[in-house]
């Protein structure tokens, strides 16, 4: 009944991947995972079966119901495909659940991740990756929903949940920040965000969390019909250190500090902000 399900939805909405300008086009290359039956059974065994992915021959992971416990190193020109939010779960008792290498666009759709002890990020994106239809959930002490480097980095539909726990209380956690695992030099980068939500969880803390701090190469950043709540605990910031162009339109946010930058035009458009906005220097 499962393969069933799984073929269907294959036909039906799965013959996508990367064109020549890196949007999603159509590929003949579809390969299967599931926890039992057809197919491989885990998904970085799928991914360890492509050696030839490229512009010209992207790859189309599709992944059936089920909690996939274990890392995932997601290629270049390869689309990550689940069966949804609730039905398909990555989850991995560390720092990070997915991680991008290579240099290429990628793409990681309807799913859930999952990750304890995520102050590396429990995505981490390291190289340029479309976002869409995910929840990240990161757990632990001073957690990162996604780690984030001087790549383009577009989410869409995307529900981040930072759920800090600490035995002293002063718990913190960042929804998207630039992570020490960046390695690649300081280049510019897009930040694109739409219909996403990076929700802290409701413990109070004695050190707020931070919903966005953008890499330092950043030059576009924009924000639409989305939210950060921080819970307005002490010290908490909603965006944090943009250097190039802010655009937040439809924003609503919810920290002691809303925004603190130092560079660039900011422009805040139908947006419910509460908390300071600081563009001077820091």
């Amino acid at each position: 009944h499962s393969q069933s399900i799984t073929a269907v939805f294959i036909v039906l909405q799965l013959l996508s991947a990367f064109n020549a300008e890196g949007q999603i086009s159509h590929t003949s290359n579809i390969i299967y995972v599931a926890k039992d039956g057809l197919g491989f059974h885990s998904i970085q065994a799928a991914l360890d079966s492509i050696t030839d992915a490229s512009e010209d021959n992207p790859y189309l992971v599709n992944v059936a119901p089920g909690v996939y416990e274990e890392r995932v190193r997601l290629k270049d020109y390869v689309v990550i495909q689940g069966q949804g939010r609730r039905l398909t779960t990555i989850k991995f008792e560390g720092y990070y659940a997915l991680k991008t290498v290579g240099s290429g666009p990628k793409e990681l759709r309807s799913l859930t991740l999952e990750c304890t002890g995520g102050r590396g990020g429990c995505l981490q994106a390291l190289t340029a990756l479309t976002v869409e239809d995910v929840t990240v959930r990161a757990l632990g002490a001073k957690p990162v929903a996604i780690g984030h480097c001087d790549a383009d980095l577009t989410l869409k539909d995307v529900s981040l949940e930072v759920l800090p726990h600490s035995a002293v209380g002063s718990c913190g956690g960042k929804g998207i920040a630039t992570i020490r695992e960046c390695t690649l030099p300081v280049a510019f980068n897009d930040l694109l965000l739409d219909d996403v939500s990076i929700l802290f969880g409701d413990r109070v803390c004695s050190a707020g969390g931070i919903g966005i701090e953008p890499p330092m190469g950043n030059r576009n950043f924009r924000m639409s019909d989305s939210e950060i709540i921080t819970k307005g605990e002490a010290g908490s910031i909603g965006i944090l250190g943009t250097s190039g162009s802010t655009d937040l339109r439809n924003v609503r946010i919810s920290a002691e500090h809303a925004l603190r930058t130092s560079m660039g035009d900011v422009t805040v458009r139908y947006s419910d902000v509460i908390g300071s906005i600081e563009t001077s220097l820091l």
